[in-house]
Parts: structure tokens; sequence; C-alpha cells
């Protein structure tokens, strides 16, 4: 019984010190951004070719969505990880909010205030910007 005890307590600690990546779902990215903008809206590709493609995005992309925010078309695109999500970002220039690319952000002010302001995005190019200076 002490050997079964001495395992359980193991497997406590072990999963209470292991760190739980910071992902969303999709569902809970949709209510978060109607929350900052009452007018963002999921937009449905005109039909089944035209939608987003994860093939032209790195790996583990899970899924790309088009969606209106601040009246501004844009895309959300999700990874398996923070990490592949914060490498594909700094592959393309773009912000990263946990598991999500927002993609179309960088060089459109209001919806890069928007992402660094509001939903608290990271534009990954700055991101490795200040880790290389340090």
């Amino acid at each position: 019984m002490k050997n079964y005890s001495w395992l359980f307590l193991c497997f406590l600690v072990f999963g209470a010190c292991t760190k739980k990546e910071p992902k969303i779902e999709k569902m809970q990215l949709m209510l978060k951004m109607i929350k900052l903008d009452k007018t963002a809206q999921l937009v449905k590709p005109k039909d089944m070719k035209s939608g987003i493609k994860c093939s032209d995005y790195g790996p583990g992309c899970r899924g790309g969505h088009m969606a209106k925010v601040l009246d501004l078309d844009c895309i959300f695109l999700e990874f398996e990880s923070v990490a592949a999500a914060r490498k594909e970002a700094l592959r393309i220039d773009a912000y990263y909010f946990k598991n999500w690319v927002l993609d179309d952000f960088a060089g459109e002010p209001k919806l890069e205030r928007f992402a660094e302001l509001k939903l608290k995005a990271i534009r990954a190019r700055v991101e490795a910007a200040a880790k290389n200076d340090n």
C-alpha cells in the first residue's frame, strides 16, 4: 500500500508542477473578440476553394478563419501550440495571441492598436528584436 501512496504522491506533485500552455479555443476567442468589438464577426468564404488553407502557413496550423474586426477583414489561424503560433507569426511578420496567429493586422494601424492594446497580442518580430537587443 505504501508503494501506491508514494506513486500517487509523485503523480500529484508532477501534475501540479507542470505548467499548462495558455491555449484558447475558437469559440472562446470569438467571444473575446465580440466583447472587445461589438461588430466583430466571422466571415464565411464564398465557396470551398476561397477559404483559408493551412497549407499556405507553417507546421502546426489547425485551421484558418476569415473575420471582420473594426470593419476590416483579417485572418485568424489556430495552431497546435503557442510555440508554433509564435514561430509562424515571426515568419510572416504577424501578431500572435496564445495559440492563434492574427494575420493581416500588421500594417493596419486600427488593427495593430486593437491587437496590442485590447487583445494583448504580441507582434512576433518586435518580440524577437527585443530579445536580441538584450
